[in-house]
């Protein structure tokens, strides 16, 4: 008894389908495959999917989510909303680009060697008297983290020392 040969399993050219049943057949083929894909995707690489195709006929519509349809959806608008578009290549040329992205490159640099400036004077302002005595009205932003900094390691020299003493003193 011979067997019958198939055609077997062949790439098919991508083009839309005419008869309405072949159509029908192949969505509900596909759309299983896709939202299996879809599964494995989100369980291997723990990634927020949702999938939302509507039948050929347009009389039905399937949705698959992982966790939900609506948290991805919510997420994707309040996400979309609360981050500015990226700029388009073509709006603006990358000659500009480039040309912005030195002169922001250039205020970096006036700005971290204004900054190195600052912590310096602001050392040499600390050396002459303590920093406590220092006026706060009188000193810019580098002075006045350098100040907080300092504060911050006064406290918890300290809060240590307490401890310390608070130990010694429950020892004896």
């Amino acid at each position: 008894m011979e067997r019958k040969q198939g055609k077997g399993r062949r790439k098919i050219e991508i083009k839309k389908i005419d008869r309405k049943s072949s159509l029908q057949v192949t969505f509900s083929k596909r759309r299983g495959g896709l939202f299996s894909k879809a599964s494995e995707l989100s369980i291997l690489c723990g990634s927020e999917i949702a999938i939302i195709v509507s039948s050929p006929s347009g009389n039905n519509v399937y949705s698959f989510g992982s966790p939900s349809v609506t948290s991805v959806v919510e997420r994707f608008l309040n996400h979309r909303n609360t981050v500015p578009p990226p700029i388009a290549v073509g709006d603006v040329g990358i000659d500009e680009l480039n040309r912005e992205y030195v002169e922001v490159m250039e205020q970096l640099e006036v700005e971290k060697k204004r900054s190195k400036s600052l912590e310096e004077e602001a050392r040499q302002t600390q050396d002459e008297r303590p920093w406590w005595e220092a006026p706060i009205h009188d000193m810019g932003l580098v002075e006045l983290r350098c100040l907080s900094r300092s504060m911050e390691e006064f406290r918890n020299n300290v809060a240590e020392r307490v401890n310390e003493i608070m130990a010694n003193d429950v020892m004896n």
